[in-house]
């Protein structure tokens, strides 16, 4: 897995009948990933989006799914960018 073989696996950090401790588990592990790829870190943010939709906590739930959907759109720009630039000169 590269850059991220040394991260927490997300599946063995996963408790379903205990949602909060779940995300208490991805909460723990949030500041330590400043070095991970940008996919890793989108992906734990929608796990704590996750937990904290299985919680009922809705409003906190879209504030984790927000941010992880406007990294997604800058990355996709980008790339998006990178491919005219390259291929068509833009």
């Amino acid at each position: 897995m590269g850059a991220n073989s040394a991260l927490p696996d997300f599946d063995a950090l996963w408790d379903y009948d205990h949602p909060q401790a779940s995300e208490q588990a991805f909460l723990g592990i949030l500041p330590g990933v400043a070095g991970a790829t940008e996919p890793y870190r989108l992906e734990l943010l929608t796990q704590i989006a996750r937990a904290q939709g299985l919680q009922r906590r809705f409003a906190d739930r879209t504030a984790h799914s927000t941010r992880s959907k406007n990294i997604w759109q800058m990355l996709l720009l980008a790339y998006a960018c990178a491919f005219c630039w390259s291929e068509v000169g833009c």
